[in-house]
């Protein structure tokens, strides 16, 4: 297999950069692919280097999934260390969002009072708040506009977004982590800034630069000092630096705060200091963001639960939002649009009731795993 690297840079940071290339070769056909490359700068250090080879083994052992950004190949050797990932035309969910909320707002003031699609959000003049275009870091950067809802043409455009096209990216982030947490994996990053889009409105879920196989560890303890996203974080994993399943859930309840909240930077303008932590400590939530469905927005408070055990997983969260999607949706079969939310309770209910036989189906596959070497064997090795 060839890579040609197309010069476009889609992202950058202190020791790596993220580039636009056309694969050959990569599948079973000689045709051209359309990919990213993360590589490292000439500055990088060993750690920045480990790191980057942990990634392309997590990704590795992972396997493909819709919802994730999924490894195509990768370069390890005889020159600089190549991963060779999906390309998302639209980039970061984030920015994405913020580029579009202006549009956004102005659509559901035309919404008519009785659209029953709209019965349940708080339809508020536009506004734009300052903290709603803060600089991040991300591995892309908005490249066009997305595609009408429900369309799969790549050349047709579109001019807004709707309440469900917030809900499906939400469904498919669920999706992607409950993929990651049948696989035994934890993210300790999930955000807007790390969910990439497709020209399809894919939703994918990328940056796994810290995230962690937990296949022998209930929990993940960090040791040292690191730049941590404590806004995004669960309160155990501030306080007593553990990492779970569970934290995930807390930090993808924040990731639903931000894009119903179009962008919006959580816990708007309160400083990260005693009073926060406060805050925190004490379950105090952040307000239904201004367009939120009430369903939602209880959600969210499901998964800031204090107590973890208390808090959905995400075949859970997956299953309360497939029952807010209507059924025409290309992703999701629903036997009735009508079937609005179903407690958690129930949905627990019904997890349980497939629990045995989810059980003997992961133990099959962890059997079949353990067979398996954790290396890159299977990658392609570009030349």
């Amino acid at each position: 297999a060839t890579l040609r690297l197309s010069g476009a840079v889609l992202g950058s940071g202190a020791f790596g950069k993220v580039v636009e290339a056309t694969a050959y070769g990569l599948g079973t056909e000689d045709k051209a692919t359309r990919v990213a490359v993360k590589m490292l700068k000439p500055r990088a250090h060993s750690e920045e280097r480990d790191a980057l080879m942990s990634e392309m083994k997590i990704l590795s052992h992972l396997g493909y999934h819709d919802n994730i950004v999924n490894l195509l190949g990768a370069c390890t050797q005889g020159g600089p260390m190549l991963m060779i990932t999906e390309y998302c035309s639209h980039g970061d969910l984030l920015n994405f969002l913020r580029a579009h909320a202006q549009d956004f707002m102005v659509s559901m003031m035309s919404v008519e009072e009785d659209d029953a699609c709209y019965k349940n959000i708080a339809v508020q003049p536009p506004r734009l708040r300052s903290d709603s275009g803060i600089s991040c870091w991300s591995d892309y950067q908005e490249v066009k506009p997305a595609l009408s809802p429900g369309h799969t043409d790549p050349g047709q455009l579109i001019d807004t977004l709707s309440v469900f096209d917030l809900m499906r990216f939400s469904y498919q982030v669920a999706e992607g982590l409950d993929f990651l947490s049948s696989r035994n994996c934890i993210h300790r990053d999930v955000a807007a800034r790390n969910v990439l889009l497709t020209d399809r409105h894919v939703a994918k879920i990328c940056d796994f630069g810290l995230a962690r196989d937990i296949r022998n560890d209930d929990s993940y303890i960090v040791q040292g000092n690191a730049l941590l996203p404590v806004k995004w974080m669960a309160p155990e994993s501030i306080f007593e630096c553990v990492y779970t399943v569970q934290s995930d859930v807390w930090s993808y309840g924040v990731l639903l705060w931000e894009i119903f909240s179009l962008g919006k930077s959580p816990y708007p303008n309160v400083v990260v200091d005693t009073n926060f932590y406060k805050m925190i400590k004490d379950g105090r939530h952040m307000e239904q963001p201004e367009f939120a469905p009430d369903e939602m927005y209880h959600l969210m408070t499901l998964c800031w639960s204090l107590e973890p055990t208390n808090r959905p997983t995400f075949k859970m969260i997956g299953q309360l939002i497939s029952r807010l999607l209507p059924s025409t949706n290309d992703m999701l079969q629903h036997p009735n649009d009508q079937v609005m939310y179903k407690n958690i309770d129930e949905c627990r209910e019904d997890e349980e009731v497939r629990g045995a036989s989810l059980k003997r189906r992961e133990e099959e596959r962890d059997h079949r795993d353990d067979a398996e070497e954790m290396k890159l064997k299977n990658i392609y090795q570009l030349s």
